[in-house]
């Protein structure tokens, strides 16, 4: 018991705890099993305060990341708002791409996000029509160049692709009329 009780008083719990159990299994007395008690309670306590400093460590963790996706979010979104303002769509867009997934609902974010697809809906549009106005003056190479630029901002558009396989079809007809001619 004694050894038991010195080994708590040195914080050196597990050998405290051997002594106590032994002291309990030779001579099973009050005394023993209260500083037996004792020492699961502060065994308990020393877990609680462990706990408490791994939480708190991931706390800071968890702060210094959302700081840094914070500051990468102020950068990208600072570069998207350039590239929008110089009509660079491309880089506008592949800004606001590689913001952290946690500040997309940001509403500044979600502003910029806005106004870089008014202004590529706006590019497309434009493009199509000098596009379609090019085909039908003649100017498949022309029209393929404007269409594939548009598709390169609008790459999900099935009707832009038509019109580019399209326009292919009419180019590789032309090659093979031309190469029928003697």
């Amino acid at each position: 018991l004694e050894h038991g009780e010195y080994a708590l008083l040195q914080n050196d719990l597990s050998s405290a705890e051997t002594c106590l159990q032994l002291s309990l299994r030779l001579n099973h007395t009050t005394a023993a099993q209260e500083t037996l008690s004792q020492l699961q309670s502060l065994r308990a306590s020393h877990q609680q305060v462990e706990l408490e400093k791994a939480t708190i460590k991931q706390a800071r963790k968890n702060e210094k990341k959302q700081r840094s996706q914070q500051q990468q979010t102020e950068v990208l979104l600072a570069e998207a708002r350039q590239a929008l303002q110089q009509n660079n769509l491309q880089v506008a867009r592949a800004a606001i791409v590689q913001i952290p997934a946690a500040s997309r609902t940001n509403s500044e974010v979600m502003t910029t996000r806005d106004n870089l697809r008014e202004a590529i809906n706006k590019e497309v549009a434009g493009l199509v029509a000098k596009g379609d106005s090019l085909y039908r003056a003649d100017n498949v190479h022309e029209a393929l160049q404007n269409w594939n630029e548009a598709l390169s901002l609008d790459p999900g558009n099935r009707t832009l692709q038509e019109r580019i396989d399209r326009a292919n079809k009419v180019l590789a007809r032309l090659e093979e009329l031309k190469r029928q001619q003697p």
